[in-house]
């Protein structure tokens, strides 16, 4: 068999790794979509972000490290297959207007 990269590390034999896609990981590992997945946690970052804070912010407020709300961030990006925090803003006002104030 002939060795090819997978997840970025040479040397490794198997079948071609799977595209990234919404709704799922690097491995083709599924995971829940969509409004009704995002945690409390979760939620409460997006609140913020509607609210304009930033990261750093949002981290100070919870008392989170901002790794973890930029992880918070990311994983809600995902699950709602968005791509910037106006995006995350637009469609959660879209979703729930009480989110505005």
């Amino acid at each position: 068999m002939e060795s090819i990269v997978l997840a970025g590390r040479p040397g490794l034999t198997g079948a071609a790794p799977r595209p990234h896609v919404a709704g799922g990981d690097a491995r083709g590992q599924r995971y829940a979509i969509g409004w009704s997945s995002l945690t409390e946690a979760e939620l409460r970052v997006v609140r913020l972000v509607i609210a304009g804070l930033t990261n750093k912010q949002i981290a100070s407020q919870l008392y989170l490290s901002w790794h973890t709300v930029n992880s918070h961030l990311r994983n809600v990006l995902l699950k709602l297959d968005l791509h910037s925090r106006v995006d995350l803003t637009r469609v959660a006002l879209q979703h729930d207007p009480r989110l505005a104030g």
